[in-house]
């Protein structure tokens, strides 16, 4: 095993944590800008940022630095920690009336 392959392996060891964490982010921030009815260019133009970076975000692509994520919450009205919560991006679906909880009478 070379020393190059060697430095390679250890680095992708954290890389499907980051990822993950990437793809929650990109997925709440699509989902709330969306829920929020704006363009990738409107929420750019309110956070000081580009489209291409909001783009890449909500793609899971790349991170985004600590003022980035309080800009993009404080344009949004969500809390830094919102832009996290990975079951609030995934508990919006539709239930069937045969999947829906019944309450007794």
């Amino acid at each position: 095993m070379s020393k190059a392959s060697g430095r390679a392996s250890a680095k992708t060891g954290d890389a499907p944590a980051a990822t993950h964490a990437h793809q929650v982010l990109g997925m709440r921030l699509k989902t709330l800008r969306l829920a929020r009815r704006l363009s990738l260019r409107e929420l750019a133009e309110a956070t000081g940022t580009s489209a291409s970076f909001i783009s890449q975000l909500e793609r899971g692509l790349t991170g985004a630095s600590t003022a980035s994520l309080n800009q993009m919450a404080s344009a949004l009205g969500v809390s830094v920690a919102m832009l996290f919560e990975e079951s609030a991006a995934q508990n919006h679906g539709v239930l069937r009336r045969s999947e829906r909880p019944s309450l007794p009478p």
